[in-house]
């Protein structure tokens, strides 16, 4: 299972200098590896944005997390295992 990708770099965050540039970047996909569902290890659709992918079409979804190490970082899952997850989370509460 592919970790989740980190969001920001924390020594440039301090600098100031995340913002809407950076997040732009990372959501281009281009040359880089296609996301995978954190769940199930499924590889996204190929798509020029990964803003594609949260679309009616492709219905993937993705949560902002904090990991073990204080990191914000970004989890994918696709439609099926977001279904999962929604449910799970609403039954626990």
């Amino acid at each position: 299972m592919k970790a989740p990708v980190k969001i920001f770099d924390d020594a440039k965050a301090d600098a100031g200098s995340a913002g809407s540039d950076a997040e732009a970047q990372q959501f281009q996909l281009g040359d880089a590896e296609r996301q995978r569902c954190v769940d199930c290890g499924t590889t996204a659709p190929e798509t020029e944005t990964a803003y594609t992918l949260i679309s009616p079409r492709h219905r993937w979804r993705l949560m902002k997390v904090v990991d073990a190490s204080g990191q914000q970082v970004v989890e994918w899952r696709c439609a099926k295992c977001w279904a999962r997850h929604r449910a799970k989370t609403k039954s626990s509460t």
